[in-house]
């Protein structure tokens, strides 16, 4: 960054120069003070006005090294246009109105000319009238009104992206959620399942067992109390029902089904 001091109005401006880019700044502070203007106030202005592209740049001074705000030469006219000659003191006015009017071509002829000269035959400046300061003020108001709505909607959308996360974060949860369900539900049915298929098979074993030691007939009702299951156990009545024919059979005896168990081994050979 080179560093360039310029001799304007009796004063000094301080001002720099991105080799890289090229781009020229010019500290603030020095210019504000040269119009006779508080600082303070002033850079609260600059600094809370997001237009504005600020970089603090170290310049050498008579006291010192100092690094001080700064602002690209192309913004330095809306800001010197920001102030109203009008209501400021009226010895501040001509002062002003030449910053305004003469500052850039000042900084700009110093970094492309190699110096910075006002031409003798030149006017003092005339002070703006009053409609010529209502139209600036009216201009510069509307360029604020514009980035206050660019930023009210960079604000907009900063929302919507949190809500979108937000929507999407829920999403991706209900999607988990109903995948962990579905393996619960999974597995707890395949424990249901063996379960059952264990009570069934202790069923048959059961009722082969009372099939073969029994010395008297015995009917549907009489084989389930034997078994210890009540008469009206629909699933007990069931598993007898699924196991005629394979397990045991049942035949029509004066008006009773009575049961007798299936030999597999002995049917199987015959």
């Amino acid at each position: 960054m080179q560093t360039g001091i310029i001799e304007f109005q009796g004063k000094e401006l301080l001002t720099a120069k991105d080799v890289e880019s090229g781009k020229v700044y010019v500290a603030m502070k020095p210019i504000v003070q040269n119009m006779g203007l508080s600082w303070g106030r002033q850079s609260d202005k600059i600094t809370s006005d997001v237009r504005y592209t600020q970089m603090r740049i170290p310049y050498k001074t008579t006291g010192g090294t100092q690094e001080m705000l700064s602002l690209p030469t192309d913004q330095l006219a809306g800001f010197l246009f920001s102030i109203n000659p009008n209501k400021v003191r009226k010895d501040l006015r001509d002062r002003i109105i030449a910053y305004q009017q003469e500052t850039f071509n000042a900084i700009n002829d110093y970094w492309n000319k190699g110096y910075a000269q006002r031409d003798v035959g030149t006017s003092a400046p005339k002070p703006m009238s009053d409609a010529e300061a209502q139209m600036t003020q009216a201009v510069l108001s509307s360029l604020q009104n514009i980035g206050e709505v660019v930023q009210a909607l960079g604000g907009q959308m900063e929302r919507l992206d949190r809500r979108l996360q937000i929507y999407e974060e829920a999403e991706r949860y209900k999607r988990e959620k109903a995948r962990l369900r579905s393996n619960r539900k999974a597995t707890g049915n395949g424990i249901i399942t063996r379960a059952y298929e264990g009570r069934r098979t202790q069923f048959i074993e059961v009722m082969q067992a009372i099939l073969k030691r029994s010395k008297k007939q015995l009917n549907q009702s009489q084989l389930l109390i034997q078994a210890g299951y009540r008469r009206d156990d629909k699933t007990a009545r069931k598993w007898l029902g699924e196991g005629m024919g394979i397990y045991w059979r049942a035949e029509a005896v004066q008006g009773a089904l009575i049961y007798s168990v299936i030999n597999l081994s002995t049917e199987t050979a015959a």
